[in-house]
């Protein structure tokens, strides 16, 4: 089985540089809209059995552009556990509006040491704990599959994976954050099996 995670396009507030998070959504630019198709592209030729979404429209609509140039198709299924990290009350927020705050340097570099509780937003433990759960859910749910699409989020498709691949928590942004529509590519044998990476950031 192998499990093709792909982030969003690009989008309005990632050129803006803005905070995104779980609640607010901006649209895929031209840019975005073109690296999706691209992507489309590159996996035309994959048969997908299964295909999962986060349920915000920038993922929605690169799913959409991507499975359009699928020669097979396939029915979408949006998951509430693929949403983004939560980032609270700095949604919406430029990332220079924040800088003054010492959590903005845990999130990028300082994984274990990032807490987000005076604003409300989620820890990295707590959406690692939640992408672990859904992907394995995915996995369970689905254990004759040959190939599944999961289309999502930087912050969160960059933990998720590289935590289901053994990289400790302190570790898991050093790597960077994966870039728009990039495809990151892990291989298991079923249910309860050890993830193998074949490909990161691709």
């Amino acid at each position: 089985m192998k499990l093709y995670f792909i982030r969003h396009g690009q989008t309005q507030y990632n050129i803006e540089r803005k905070l995104q998070g779980n609640t607010v959504d901006s649209p895929l630019t031209q840019e975005g809209i073109e690296g999706a198709k691209k992507v489309g592209e590159r996996l035309s030729n994959v048969k997908f059995d299964c295909i999962y979404s986060s349920p915000l429209k920038r993922t929605l609509d690169t799913t959409a552009y991507i499975m359009e140039k699928n020669q097979y198709g396939g029915k979408l299924k949006p998951l509430d556990g693929l949403k983004e990290m939560g980032f609270g009350d700095w949604e919406g927020k430029t990332l220079a509006s924040v800088s003054d705050s010492s959590e903005i340097e845990n999130l990028r570099k300082y994984p274990d040491k990032y807490d987000p509780s005076s604003f409300s937003g989620e820890s990295y433990r707590d959406v690692i704990k939640r992408g672990k759960q859904t992907v394995e859910t995915i996995v369970k749910e689905n254990p004759n599959a040959k190939n599944i699409l999961v289309v999502s989020h930087g912050a969160y498709l960059t933990s998720v994976i590289q935590t289901l691949v053994g990289v400790p928590l302190q570790d898991i942004r050093k790597k960077g954050i994966l870039d728009n529509t990039s495809i990151s590519i892990l291989q298991c044998e079923g249910p309860n099996s050890e993830f193998k990476l074949l490909s990161y950031n691709k």
